[in-house]
């Protein structure tokens, strides 16, 4: 079966845009009451590097990303909503999994940080997130976090 086309520039536009979104959704995310979120060693700007250094790669720069001009709701300084737009940026890379399988198995192969995450890496955050939904659960924050959930995901959405 032959292979879709995958155009440089559709790739670089593609990255542009996972660039500027996390730089702006982690900077709001960091500035959440409830961060940091995770007990444990987390930096969310690891991603962001990956990006770059994939834009690099490609002869791109991450300096011609477009930045999301989003109007962020009084809501996020509230408890809950940090955890729920992390939990949307991060559950990325659930997907970034099968996107690295299929750019990997191209002729010739692609290889991106960005979509290549450490199983072990995935799945300790996961856990980790799983613990503080569970105790949103708990606190009576749990409302607040779906409504962040579902903000973010319809930020992203639009943006991508």
């Amino acid at each position: 079966m032959a292979q879709k086309e995958l155009r440089a520039e559709d790739l670089t536009k593609t990255l542009l845009k996972y660039y500027g979104m996390h730089r702006v959704l982690e900077a709001h995310i960091a500035q959440s009451t409830d961060w940091p979120i995770l007990p444990m060693d987390y930096a969310p700007s690891k991603r962001v590097h990956d990006l770059e250094a994939d834009l690099k790669r490609i002869g791109s720069s991450h300096e011609k990303a477009p930045l999301p001009d989003w109007e962020l709701p009084p809501e996020r300084k509230q408890k809950g909503w940090g955890l729920g737009a992390f939990y949307v940026l991060e559950g990325s890379r659930l997907g970034g999994i099968h996107i690295h399988r299929q750019l990997a198995s191209r002729t010739p192969p692609i290889q991106l940080d960005y979509f290549d995450q450490p199983q072990e890496e995935t799945d300790s955050l996961w856990q980790a997130i799983q613990q503080k939904l569970a105790a949103a659960e708990d606190d009576g924050s749990a409302d607040q976090v779906a409504a962040a959930a579902t903000y973010t995901y319809q930020l992203l959405a639009g943006w991508l």
